[in-house]
């Protein structure tokens, strides 16, 4: 039996997969649109709480979104720093500190 190959997936991949998820699509589902296993799709979506829904109200411009934590997730797995993330985003640099502090760092977000 051939030995797995492993693919890391990509940033665009991550936030196709949420933008996806957010619209209700199953997991199933968007791993066909995305060319991976289902499994791999779990390894994104359940972190962020396993079903994302998008919520009937809308949330003031001040708070982070779903997006944003993503792109902050996405960033700190590539080694950035916050001031970079934040540029990446739009938002000051303490806002992203204290969104990584308060979510267990940056090893742990």
């Amino acid at each position: 039996m051939a030995k797995q190959q492993w693919r890391r997936i990509t940033p665009e991949k991550r936030r196709q997969i949420v933008r996806l998820a957010a619209k209700g699509v199953t997991q199933q589902q968007i791993a066909e649109v995305v060319d991976l296993s289902q499994g791999a799709v779990g390894v994104v979506v359940r972190p962020l709480g396993g079903v994302i829904r998008k919520e009937m109200w809308e949330p003031s411009d001040n708070r982070l979104s779903l997006e944003d934590r993503v792109e902050i997730r996405i960033g700190l797995e590539q080694g950035l720093s916050v001031r970079a993330i934040g540029r990446r985003i739009d938002r000051n640099a303490s806002t992203i500190c204290r969104e990584v502090n308060a979510n267990g760092g940056r090893h742990s977000y």
